[in-house]
């Protein structure tokens, strides 16, 4: 078993997005129509976006109108979100942290999106990051959470941490973290919020969204 404060997540996402050029294509607010809906819906004006990546969410969503704020712990992402935020003519609040250990006023935000984030963590910094998102949403407030379906993988590309969180070692995925959440777990992790829908896609990836009572 490996060390888990000795991984260097920063490092694999700055390297991550460097080398992959961001998609202009998912910018347009019609890929997020659906969502934009339901955050309507729920009367929500001030959006966190954690683990922006790219930005696609938080621009499109600003596009749309609404107020937002990306959070993400690479440099080198925000330096695109901003960018890019720039170019569409959009403003982004950007913010370098890592999920687990953002710090921002409690109950300042009527919407949170994390998309793909949660399940490239240990699964105590997945629990912080949640709690974390609870914390930050006014009540009432809702967000949108999403998990991959599980992947298979040749066991000797990755290691296991004490956790069961995968550290891939070889190839295009070298130092990236990736733990498996089942539906039951994931559930648990929306404990004391209402779940108003979860989904699960064709390829296994499951999506969640939830109010803050």
């Amino acid at each position: 078993m490996l060390n888990m404060n000795k991984i260097d997540a920063v490092d694999f996402w700055d390297k991550c997005f460097a080398r992959t050029p961001a998609d202009n294509a998912y910018l347009g607010i019609a890929k997020f129509s659906s969502t934009i809906a339901r955050l309507r819906e729920y009367k929500a004006a001030k959006v966190l976006d954690v683990g922006c990546g790219y930005g696609n969410w938080a621009i499109a969503l600003a596009k749309a109108g609404f107020d937002m704020t990306a959070v993400d712990i690479s440099p080198e992402a925000l330096r695109i979100v901003d960018a890019r935020a720039k170019q569409e003519g959009v403003n982004v609040t950007t913010i370098i942290r890592p999920a687990q250990n953002i710090r921002l006023p409690k109950a300042s935000y009527d919407a949170v999106i994390c998309n793909s984030v949660l399940d490239h963590m240990c699964s105590t910094d997945t629990k912080r990051t949640v709690r974390n998102i609870k914390n930050m949403l006014k009540p009432s407030g809702i967000a949108y959470i999403s998990f991959d379906g599980f992947e298979q993988a040749d066991p000797s590309s990755y290691a296991v941490l004490e956790d069961g969180t995968r550290l891939y070692r070889k190839g295009r995925y070298s130092g990236m973290l990736w733990r498996y959440f089942t539906n039951n777990e994931i559930i648990d992790l929306c404990r004391d919020t209402k779940i108003v829908d979860f989904f699960v896609k064709s390829n296994g990836k499951r999506s969640v969204w939830f109010v803050k009572k």
